[in-house]
């Protein structure tokens, strides 16, 4: 793990994460090490709380091994929020949602996010189970979702699986691709089942 490298992208984009559990504290871990601001939102500032604790354990880690210094610890820290108020997602344009794989939880949430975000980003899934063109299909603007399936523990795997929808537009495809590639992950394109 390349931290130091990862926080001289220097990125001033901003991002939010659905779920604060062991997959959206390690997608929210990955961006902002890789300069991003991060929002993650949970049900309860309580259950958020205790992924940002998780993000510290992993940053805390990396400072002990020398991966990291202090600086950037505290630099690293400053860029992690976390809520349980949708209303803060308004200016977002890169959305992962990151909860329980239940269709219903997850069609909820992502109505809810597409519902705030700033129009011109896209919404995301770390679906594993769920069709992507299912979860799009309850959407507004099934054009602007894709899945993003990270791999667990997601501060240590590098692939992404890119899972185009049926809808997915190119143009969402590609920015996808490249968060991917900016938080240093390596993604692949596979299809939607």
């Amino acid at each position: 793990m390349n931290v130091i490298k990862k926080l001289k992208n220097n990125n001033n984009d901003s991002i939010s994460v659905l779920g604060s559990g062991l997959m959206g504290h390690g997608i929210a871990y990955a961006a902002a090490i890789s300069g991003f601001k991060v929002l993650m939102l949970d049900l309860t500032k309580k259950q958020a709380t205790k992924g940002l604790q998780n993000i510290y354990q992993i940053l805390e880690k990396s400072f002990k091994k020398g991966f990291i210094t202090s600086q950037e610890l505290v630099e690293i820290k400053s860029r992690i929020e976390i809520s349980h108020d949708y209303e803060m997602l308004k200016n977002k344009k890169i959305v992962i949602e990151a909860i329980y794989e239940d269709l219903d939880i997850k069609t909820k949430a992502l109505k809810t996010a597409e519902k705030y975000m700033n129009p011109n980003g896209f919404l995301a899934s770390n679906t594993s189970t769920i069709p992507i063109s299912i979860l799009a299909s309850k959407l507004i603007d099934p054009q602007k979702f894709i899945g993003l399936h990270f791999f667990s523990p997601v501060h240590k795997m590098k692939l992404v699986e890119v899972i185009k929808g049926q809808k997915t537009s190119s143009e969402t495809l590609n920015h996808a691709l490249s968060f991917a590639l900016q938080i240093e992950k390596t993604p692949i394109i596979v299809n939607d089942s």
